[in-house]
């Protein structure tokens, strides 16, 4: 090989170092390809660009409404977000979802399921669900769920659109995976699945909501934002198809939609402390809000798993940790009819039909006038229910005469609810709950059992009594008392599960709400819903 010398570069050491830099480049590249912006400025290369580079869903989607400048706000706000407490976290370290993008080349993998598989169809129309058995799902060689017990995973058909998310996935030896529940969607449809949707809490897709790095690089985000705490309540409304909760009000339904005061600016964030990203987000909280989608250790918002967003730092645990929780209210609706009776139950809400129909039909006036309110989340207690039966048997708008002297020793006749746990006694739907002295316990919380006593005892009358239980529900032995009763309710179609996989269960010591109060009497009354 010739060989220049005077100060010349020497060939052979061109060629070496050319090939040398080869080499680091072919190497480095496929890090650097699924790197975000700032962790792509360490080799000082520009980011690359994300063939998933546009919001998820149709345009139309509640996950993609702005609120507008005239929401409903939620007359009870206050007290609701005074539930919130401890770190608003921003983990994407664990317990979120990574996401990969494959394409229709990408070779198929065999995932075995252990739990339900949902499948969504027709444009987003149809639902079938599969137990256990397997699937064949795009899985790219090196995919990893997140850390944490929940192990999730996300992956996106960029050609087509589909969507599979997995929980509790991890890949086997042979190369197959395993996973107990799972689901199919297609992020061109409107990311609200039919009834019955097995995933998160609030049976929403886990790309909804979710904080993905190309959209703090860009600046803004263009969605409202998945958010998880510690006690939702077992009720939910849209875009929620479903609700994990178990708290209790006031605390809030899954698919409660929260928004940061839009009247605070960029100063108030400065004062808070925030990161550029931190105010990305602040400002995505006031535009378009967080959504309640399931329970969790600790208020958090959602961001893309470190593992394919490569943050690096530009989002942590604490970005939004110094947000005031007192900043936030709560969105009602985004298109709110004026024509719903009561303020707090928005013709998104869950129970919406059944609330009006009773109220409509003159057997409800609701907890508050003004303004005129149900409480929908609010557990029903004893006095509350006596109106529920009283009405039932002897039909809407019914008052019963005001007793002339005490019968229940915890009842005073000034007392509102007087009358009615008289009626009771005296139709025979009522033995008190104590017998020396004899008592009511007027304000002694429903739970979801008893409702299914009165509520039965309403549609067949005070002497019913329902057959012998086979053991329906997974979390009702046969020797409880109210399993018969339960049973009963199921069957007779006037109460629904609290859940459905991996095993039909009741929860029968979860409150009774007076949502699901409401759907209870509509049902055992056969009033029809508009």
């Amino acid at each position: 090989m010739k060989t220049l010398t005077r100060g010349k570069w020497n060939y052979k050491i061109t060629l070496t170092l050319s090939l040398v830099f080869l080499i680091l480049v072919v190497s480095v590249f496929p890090v650097i390809a699924h790197s975000n912006k700032v962790g792509m400025e360490q080799f000082g290369i520009q980011s690359v660009e994300p063939s998933l580079r546009h919001r998820p869903y149709s345009e139309d989607s509640p996950w993609n409404t702005l609120i507008g400048p005239n929401p409903v706000v939620n007359p009870n706000s206050e007290a609701h977000i005074g539930m919130l407490e401890g770190l608003f976290g921003s983990d994407p370290n664990q317990y979120t979802m990574p996401l990969y993008e494959v394409d229709s080349n990408t070779p198929m993998k065999t995932v075995k399921l252990s739990g339900t598989f949902s499948n969504v169809t027709e444009s987003g129309t149809n639902l079938t669900r599969q137990s256990h058995g397997s699937v064949q799902v795009p899985i790219p060689v090196g995919a990893a769920p997140a850390a944490g017990s929940d192990s999730q995973i996300i992956i996106v058909n960029v050609d087509t659109g589909d969507e599979w998310g997995f929980w509790k996935a991890s890949e086997n030896g042979d190369g197959s995976w395993s996973a107990t529940n799972g689901y199919h969607y297609n992020i061109n449809w409107n990311g609200v699945p039919p009834e019955g949707f097995v995933s998160r809490g609030a049976g929403v897709p886990y790309l909804a909501g979710l904080i993905r790095p190309w959209e703090i690089e860009l600046g803004k985000i263009e969605h409202a934002i998945a958010f998880a705490y510690d006690y939702p309540t077992p009720e939910y409304v849209y875009p929620a198809t479903k609700s994990d909760g178990k708290g209790r009000y006031p605390d809030m339904p899954e698919g409660t939609r929260l928004q940061i005061d839009p009247a605070l600016t960029d100063a108030d964030f400065d004062r808070w402390g925030l990161s550029e990203s931190g105010k990305i987000i602040a400002r995505a909280l006031q535009d378009y809000g967080m959504i309640i989608i399931d329970n969790s250790g600790h208020p958090k918002i959602y961001a893309e798993y470190q593992g394919t967003a490569q943050w690096n730092g530009v989002i942590d645990p604490y970005t939004v940790s110094s947000i005031p929780y007192s900043s936030f209210r709560i969105i009602d609706a985004l298109s709110e009819s004026p024509n719903s009776t009561f303020v707090d139950v928005p013709q998104s809400h869950w129970a919406y039909d059944y609330i009006e129909a009773l109220s409509s039909a003159g057997y409800i006036a609701g907890c508050n006038t003004n303004p005129p309110e149900y409480c929908p989340e609010k557990t029903m207690n004893r006095a509350e229910s006596a109106v529920f039966v009283e009405r039932g048997f002897h039909g809407a708008g019914y008052l019963p005469q005001q007793p002339n002297g005490t019968l229940f020793d915890d009842v005073s006749l000034g007392e509102w609810y007087a009358k009615w746990a008289n009626g009771l006694w005296e139709d025979g739907y009522t033995a008190g709950c104590g017998t020396n002295p004899l008592i009511y316990c007027p304000l002694q919380p429903h739970a979801r059992a008893e409702g299914a006593v009165f509520f039965l005892r309403m549609m067949y009358g005070a002497d019913y009594q329902p057959p012998a239980p086979t053991g329906v529900f997974a979390d009702v032995g046969l020797e409880w008392w109210y399993a018969k009763w339960v049973e009963a309710a199921w069957a007779a179609g006037i109460a629904e599960p609290c859940a459905t996989s991996p095993d039909l269960r009741y929860c029968p010591d979860e409150p009774l709400t007076r949502a699901v109060g409401a759907y209870m009497m509509v049902k055992a009354k056969g009033l029809s819903i508009e």
